[in-house]
């Protein structure tokens, strides 16, 4: 059996869990992390990370050592986002009719990116966009859709002090 037809084949998670820093939602094994983790990687970081990965190992909790290297690269990743991420961004921001901002809170994200923010709000007052959120969390930040009803109501989102 090919790894590709083992993984399709797996239980979704087998009780794994994201390894991004603060994250406990439930990941396929053979996946760094929870989707909304695991496409914030580097696509070439996601390769790796897929290559190294053996079959069973989330079962016998004994990781290949080219998996647990590269998985430890993540922790201290200085861009996970890329180089071209801003230039996409003002990109969306100027063609979108209604731009959202859904990251959650800050406490979610590994320490050297909880400023990111600042960087997105400043585009967005640069470009004259007025960035929409579909409610704010205890730290101001604009919540993520995915515990959300289907119905909440988007609203200006107002960057916290």
């Amino acid at each position: 059996m090919s790894k590709a037809d083992y993984v399709r084949a797996q239980p979704h998670t087998l009780g794994h869990t994201c390894h991004w820093p603060g994250c406990t939602r439930e990941a396929p094994p053979a996946m760094w992390g929870c989707s909304q983790h695991w496409y914030r990687l580097p696509a070439a970081l996601r390769t790796k990370i897929c290559r190294a990965y053996r079959p069973s190992q989330e079962i016998t909790e004994d990781p290949s050592t080219a998996r647990a290297k590269d998985v430890g690269a993540l922790q201290t990743c200085a861009d996970p986002r890329g180089p071209e991420n801003n230039t996409h961004l003002e990109a969306i921001m100027r063609a979108a009719p209604v731009v959202i901002a859904a990251w959650g809170p800050t406490s979610k994200l590994p320490p050297h990116l909880r400023k990111r923010w600042k960087t997105v709000a400043a585009m967005a007052t640069k470009l004259g966009v007025t960035l929409h959120c579909l409610g704010t969390a205890k730290d101001g930040q604009p919540l993520h859709p995915l515990m959300l009803a289907a119905n909440t109501p988007l609203a200006p989102w107002t960057p916290p002090a």
